[in-house]
C-alpha cells in the first residue's frame, strides 16, 4: 500500500534528490561532516540532521536509505529500524521511494509505525490499524485482520466464516463455522485442518504417526512423502489411507495373484518360495511340466503347471508315445514293428528293414504294415462299421460274433479311439434283446465330434425287430434316449446311416415285397424325431450291395445292383431322391467298359460326391479286377474315369472299402474273403502306389472280409474281418496317415 506524501516532503524532496555534497572551505567557517550541529546552515555541506553534519549520500544506519532520503520521510538516520519493530527501514518503504510503504492508508509510512504496536489495544498492530486511536469491536472485521487464511482456513471471505474477539490485548478465533477445522490437527487428508500452515505434521517428519510397512518390511517407519513398495508395488509413495487415519503405500494396490519369477505380494521375497506346494497352488505365469517315467527325456500324461521342474514333473513335454519303455520316443531310433519314434508311423528311418516307401513290390515292407486285433472273442463276426471324428481319431461299431462256449451272441461293441490310436471308452455286448446277433450296425458323424451309432434291436415281448439309433458325445458318452427308426419281423440288410447335417439322418435299407425288394429312406430329424415321411422306391428281384450318401439338403444318393434278364449280368444304378425320399430322376445306369461290377461305394467329395467301384474283367482266360472312382457334381460325371489300378488278376476280390483322404486323394481297399488272399490296396497320390499288406501273420488259409473304412486325421481307417478257421480270428483296425502311411496303433 502507498500514500501521499506530505506537504512538507513534496517541497523538500525535489532539493533533497539534487543536494549536492558541499566540500566546504578550511576557512569559510563551516562545520565538517560529524561535527555536532543546531541547523543545516552550520554544515558545510548544508546537512544538519539529528544535530549532527551527515553526507547526504551516506548511510549510517546501514538500513538501505540513504541520509536526504531518510532526512526527508521523518525516519531517524542513525537508526535502522525507525519504529522498533525489527523490519529495518528501507524494508519496510519498498523500492519504490516515491511511494513508500502504507499498508493500512492511514498516512503514516510503514517504517514508522511499528507492526508490534497496539495504540488503540485492539489487537490489530498499528502497521495494519487503520484508526489506531479507535479500537475495532466488530468480530467479523477482527477476524480479517487477526485471524490465519491458510489450509482449511483460507476461505474467501474470513469475516463471514470466522469471528473473532480481543481482550486484554489478546487475540482469540472462532473456525467452528470453517469446513474440515481442526484443533489438533488429528486427519491425515491432504490439508492444513488447524490453519498454522504445516499440512498432516502428525504424520509428516518428525510426527507420531508412522507407515506400518504393508506387506514390506523394509518401509515400515516411513513418514508421508517418503517413496515405497517393492516387487509389483516398487514406484509407490507414502500417502494418507482412506481412513485419514494411518499410512498406506501409493502402490498397493499393485498387488496381485502370486506369479512365476515375481514378486506380487509385495513382500520382498520370490512368490515361488512362498507356496508349500507349487502343484496344488499353481502360480500365474507358470508352464506346463510333465512327468518322465523312463527319464528319456520326454513325458507323457497329465501336465501341472509349475514356475519349474518339481517333484516328479520334470519335463516341460508330453510327446512320449510309451512312457514305460526309454528306447521309445521321438528322437529314438527305429524299432521294426513298432512306431519307436512317437510320429504314428511305422517307417521310423533307421529300422533295418525299412527302405523309406510303402510299396510293397520290393519285398521291404516288414516294418510298414501292422494291424491290430481290437476283439477276438466270438465267431462268425460278420458286421463292422467305422467313422471318423473331428478330433482326428475315429469310433468303430461291431457285431461282437457267437461265444464259441454257449453258441449264444455277444452283441454289439463300440469303441472310441482319439487322434494317437488310442482307446477312449469302449463299450461291449450291447444287447440284442434274447435272441440272435446284431447285424448291420452303422455310423454317421455329427457335428461338434459326435457321432450316431444304428443298430437293430430284438424285442421278445414283441416278436419283432426295430432299429434305434443312438447319441454318443466327444467323449464317448450316450446322450438323449435312443430313437426307434423302423421296425420289422426280420432284420434288413444292408443299411447305411447317413449324415444329412446338424443331427438329421437318413436310413436306408432293403426291405422284402411281395414282388422282389425295395429300397427304403426314413428320416431321423434334428430333433429327435422320426419323420412320418417314408421314400424310396421298389426294386427287382435279385437286387444287391446298396449304399448310399447323404447331403445337407436333405436329399440322398444311393445305388445298388440288380440282374437284368436282357443284359445277363448285374448292372450298377444310381437315384437322387429329395429330402421326403422321393426320386428326383430316373434311375441311371453306371458301367465301366468291358467289366461288370462287383462292388461299389458312394463318398462324399468337396460338394460333390464320388462312386468307387471293384469291377471284374475277362480277358484271354484271365481275370482282372479294375479299382477306380468316377467323379460327380450333382448328377454329372467330371471327367472320365480314374483308375487306381487295372492289372490286378490276383486272388478274386469282392469286397471295397474307399474314400479320400484329408489332402483329396484316393484310397481303395479290397477283400478277398473266399481266395484266402490278404487285403490290398491303392493310394492315387502324386503317383498311385500300391499300398502295403496287410501281412497279419495269420494262418495261412485266413480269409479276411467285412471290410470298411472312413477319413481319419490327414488319412483313413480300415476294420475288417478275419474269419473263425484263422489262427487269430477277431476283428482288426488298420491306420493310415498322410500320403498312406501306415500308422502305429497302441
Amino acid at each position: 500500500m502507498t500514500f501521499a506524501l506530505p506537504l512538507k516532503w513534496h517541497i523538500l524532496a525535489p532539493a533533497l534528490l539534487l543536494w549536492p555534497t558541499l566540500g566546504g572551505c578550511p576557512d569559510d567557517g563551516k562545520r565538517p561532516i560529524g561535527a555536532t550541529c543546531d541547523s543545516d546552515s552550520q554544515c558545510a555541506n548544508g546537512v544538519c540532521i539529528a544535530q549532527m553534519c551527515l553526507d547526504p549520500e551516506g548511510d549510517e544506519d546501514q538500513d538501505g536509505l540513504v541520509n536526504r532520503i531518510e532526512a526527508a520521510l521523518g525516519s531517524n538516520p542513525l537508526v535502522a529500524d525507525s519504529d522498533g519493530d525489527g523490519v529495518a527501514d528501507g524494508a519496510e518503504v519498498g523500492v519504490d521511494l516515491a511511494n513508500p510503504t502504507d499498508v493500512d492508508g492511514d498516512g503514516k509510512l510503514d517504517a514508522l509505525e511499528s507492526n508490534a504496536a497496539d495504540g488503540d489495544g485492539d489487537c490489530i498492530a498499528d502497521q495494519f490499524d487503520p484508526d489506531d486511536a479507535a479500537p475495532e469491536t466488530d468480530p467479523a472485521a477482527l477476524a480479517r485482520f487477526l485471524c490465519p487464511t491458510v489450509g482449511a482456513c483460507a476461505v474467501t471471505d474470513p469475516g463471514g466464516t470466522v469471528v473473532a474477539t480481543c481482550t486484554n490485548g489478546v487475540a482469540s478465533c472462532d473456525f467452528s463455522a470453517v469446513t474440515g477445522y481442526e484443533s489438533p490437527e488429528v486427519a491425515c487428508d491432504g490439508i492444513d485442518n488447524d490453519c498454522d500452515g504445516v499440512t498432516d505434521e502428525r504424520h509428516a517428519a518428525g510426527g507420531e504417526i508412522v507407515f506400518d510397512g504393508g506387506p514390506s518390511a523394509a518401509d515400515a517407519g516411513k513418514v508421508l512423502a517418503a517413496t515405497c513398495g517393492t516387487g509389483a508395488c516398487a514406484g509407490g509413495t507414502v500417502v494418507c489411507g482412506a481412513d485419514q487415519a494411518t499410512l498406506v503405500c501409493s502402490s498397493g494396490d499393485h498387488v496381485g495373484p502370486l506369479a512365476c519369477d515375481s514378486d506380487m505380494d509385495c513382500d520382498g521375497l520370490a512368490d515361488e518360495g512362498e507356496v508349500a506346494n507349487p502343484i496344488t497352488q499353481p502360480l500365474a505365469g507358470c508352464s506346463d511340466f510333465y512327468a518322465d517315467a523312463d527319464t528319456d527325456g520326454y513325458g507323457a500324461g497329465a501336465g501341472r503347471c509349475l514356475c519349474a521342474p518339481f517333484g516328479d514333473y520334470q519335463v516341460d513335454n508330453h510327446d512320449d508315445c510309451a512312457e514305460a519303455d526309454p528306447l521309445r520316443f521321438p528322437t529314438a531310433a527305429g524299432i521294426c514293428g513298432a512306431d519307436a519314434d512317437c510320429d504314428l508311423r511305422l517307417e521310423d528311418g533307421g529300422e533295418a528293414c525299412d527302405d523309406g516307401n510303402s510299396d510293397v513290390e520290393d519285398g521291404c515292407h516288414e516294418c510298414q504294415a501292422v494291424a491290430r486285433r481290437i476283439d477276438a472273442r466270438g465267431f462268425y463276426q460278420d458286421s463292422a462299421a467305422v467313422s471318423g471324428l473331428s478330433s482326428g481319431g475315429f469310433v468303430i461299431a461291431w457285431d461282437g460274433g457267437s461265444d464259441p462256449r454257449t453258441e449264444g451272441p455277444f452283441g454289439r461293441s463300440l469303441a472310441f479311439f482319439d487322434a494317437a490310436g488310442n482307446v477312449l471308452v469302449r463299450y461291449d455286448d450291447l444287447g440284442t434283446g434274447d435272441r440272435g446277433y446284431s447285424p448291420t450296425t452303422d455310423l454317421a458323424p455329427l457335428p461338434e465330434g459326435r457321432v450316431a451309432v444304428g443298430a437293430w434291436r430284438f424285442s421278445a415281448a414283441e416278436g419283432r425287430w426295430f432299429y434305434d439309433v443312438q447319441h454318443y458325445d466327444a467323449a464317448g458318452q450316450p446322450e438323449a434316449k435312443p430313437a426307434t427308426i423302423y421296425e420289422s419281423a426280420a432284420p434288413t440288410s444292408p443299411v447305411r446311416l447317413l449324415a444329412l447335417g446338424g443331427d438329421a439322418l437318413a436310413w436306408v435299407t432293403f426291405d422284402n415285397t411281395p414282388n422282389g425288394s425295395r429300397l427304403l429312406i426314413k428320416y431321423l430329424d434334428s430333433d429327435g424325431d422320426v419323420r412320418s415321411v417314408e421314400g424310396g422306391r421298389d426294386l427287382g428281384m435279385n437286387s444287391g450291395d446298396i449304399d448310399a450318401i447323404g447331403f445337407e439338403d436333405g436329399s440322398v444318393v444311393a445305388t445298388w445292383s440288380d440282374y437284368l434278364p436282357e443284359a445277363g449280368a448285374s448292372v450298377r444304378f444310381t437315384q437322387r431322391f429329395d429330402n421326403n425320399g422321393k426320386p428326383v430322376a430316373e434311375a441311371r445306369r453306371f458301367e465301366v467298359p468291358a467289366s461288370e461290377i462287383v462292388r461299389a461305394r458312394l463318398v462324399r467329395r468337396d460338394g460333390g460326391w464320388a462312386l468307387f467301384f471293384l469291377a471284374r474283367r475277362y480277358v484271354d482266360q484271365l481275370t482282372y479286377y479294375p479299382v477306380g472312382y468316377q467323379a460327380f457334381e450333382g448328377d454329372s460325371a467330371l471327367g472320365p474315369i480314374v483308375y487306381l489300378q487295372q492289372d490286378d488278376s490276383d486272388g478274386c476280390p469282392y469286397e471295397l472299402a474307399a474314400g479320400f483322404d484329408a489332402a483329396g486323394f484316393a484310397w481303395a481297399v479290397a477283400a478277398d474273403g473266399e481266395c484266402r488272399s490278404p487285403l490290398r490296396g491303392w493310394y492315387a497320390g502324386a503317383t498311385t502306389v500300391r499300398l502295403a499288406p496287410l501281412d497279419l501273420a495269420l494262418h495261412p488259409d485266413a480269409d479276411p472280409y467285412g471290410i470298411v473304412g472312413a477319413p481319419s486325421g490327414p488319412g483313413f481307417v480300415l476294420a475288417f474281418v478275419v474269419g473263425s478257421d484263422a489262427l487269430f480270428p477277431g476283428l482288426y483296425v488298420m491306420r493310415y496317415g498322410a500320403s498312406a502311411a501306415p500308422l502305429y496303433l497302441p
